[in-house]
């Protein structure tokens, strides 16, 4: 039946004819449509645009997804690799970062909007309060900012800032999952053809030319704060106690600074904590056992880190019959929740509102410089914290 009708000639079997190819196009479905010749623009725009997203692409998943042969999406892959537009890798492809050459500017079309990409390790509640804060931030000076989330997987880290930059963003603001990052990471980053900024993370452990700027809480200072002022406060057999999360190294190194400085000695013991978050009704005889430990070491403070932990460290004290602050001290290091536990507790408040607002600002002052300037002295810049002392650590007999 269809041949007669493509092979008729009246306008009666040219309507019939249109009829057929749009009843084909919506049984077959839109994608799998794309398998036809005549549409290989956008066939080949849906992979540039996957790959701008993701930085790199598995051919067998997007066929799927698109609903085509692997061979054809394979033969579109070698045509843009030709035009030098993507770099075919084994099963997939990856983005072509461009790099400008020396001198050269961005050159801004009518309207459009600067872009910064930031890449996150998490959205909980300290990096929740950073992205907010870098959020208005680039709001305030007419900047989109575009999230990514890596949930401290290093791959994935590495496919957002690639992604990101083939996508055509101006700058960057990233949070690599280890404190101590190196190798494919740190390579990556260096190589950047756009401004980076580190946020809670810096170079420390990079022995090179400076590229990258970085901003990032000084924690090492804030345990620094918590061991002195539990020291004023007559305390002087001090543990740290921590949840063995990337900050964790800063406090243990601010934590011996202090301690060494006041004297008090190897008789302050460290202690890691579970990662996880305690739960009174599952682990409270974990709690207890460690708060038993504690005093009978002699330990009269402690500083724990976050603060989620030290709150549950004041539920079982008080069922233990210690006396908060008079039998032990309690100061949490960070404070997200720390003024709502039932004895309030002194806490170090690290500068998350002021982290997301000066990467951004640091990103733009570097992205409104021509590429190929003479930098000036790359930034390194730490943020110190601020102590606010409550009733968990002040003994109801001083002054």
């Amino acid at each position: 039946m269809r041949r007669s009708i493509w092979r008729h000639g009246s306008w009666r079997g040219w309507d019939e004819r249109k009829r057929s190819i749009w009843i084909v196009w919506f049984r077959i479905g839109r994608q799998s449509a794309i398998l036809c010749g005549v549409i290989k623009p956008q066939r080949e725009d849906a992979l540039l645009k996957e790959l701008q997203l993701r930085g790199s692409l598995v051919v067998t998943d997007l066929a799927e997804r698109l609903g085509v042969s692997v061979v054809t999406l394979r033969r579109d892959l070698a045509g843009l690799e030709r035009r030098g537009l993507v770099r075919r890798v084994h099963g997939g492809a990856t983005a072509v970062v461009r790099r400008p050459e020396p001198g050269a500017r961005r050159v801004a079309r009518p309207g459009e909007v600067p872009t910064i990409g930031m890449v996150a390790p998490t959205t909980g509640n300290y990096y929740a309060t950073i992205i907010r804060s870098a959020k208005r931030a680039a709001q305030a000076n007419g900047v989109r900012l575009v999230l990514g989330v890596t949930n401290y997987i290093a791959p994935d880290e590495r496919r957002f800032v690639a992604g990101m930059i083939a996508a055509g963003a101006d700058g960057l603001l990233v949070t690599p999952s280890r404190v101590d990052f190196s190798g494919p990471t740190l390579d990556l980053l260096l190589e950047s053809p756009v401004p980076i900024v580190l946020v809670e993370r810096s170079l420390d452990q990079y022995v090179g030319p400076a590229r990258l700027e970085s901003v990032r809480s000084d924690h090492e200072f804030g345990a620094e704060l918590c061991v002195h002022h539990l020291a004023d406060q007559g305390y002087d057999r001090i543990a740290l106690l921590t949840a063995g999360n990337p900050t964790s190294p800063r406090l243990v190194a601010g934590y011996r600074k202090a301690v060494a400085e006041l004297g008090l000695g190897d008789h302050t013991p460290r202690r890691d904590l579970p990662e996880e978050a305690w739960v009174a009704e599952e682990r409270r005889g974990e709690i207890r056992a460690l708060l038993e430990e504690l005093v009978a070491d002699g330990i009269t403070a402690v500083v724990v880190q976050p603060d989620a932990h030290a709150m549950a460290l004041v539920q079982e004290a008080k069922e233990l019959g210690i006396r908060i602050p008079d039998d032990l001290a309690i100061v949490a290091y960070d404070d997200q929740f720390s003024e709502l536990s039932e004895i309030p507790l002194t806490a170090v408040s690290p500068p998350a509102e002021a982290l997301g607002r000066t990467a951004i600002e640091l990103c733009l002052d570097r992205m409104r410089r021509p590429v190929g300037d003479a930098p000036d002295a790359m930034q390194q810049v730490r943020i110190m914290p601020t102590l606010n002392v409550r009733a968990s650590s002040v003994r109801r007999s001083a002054g």
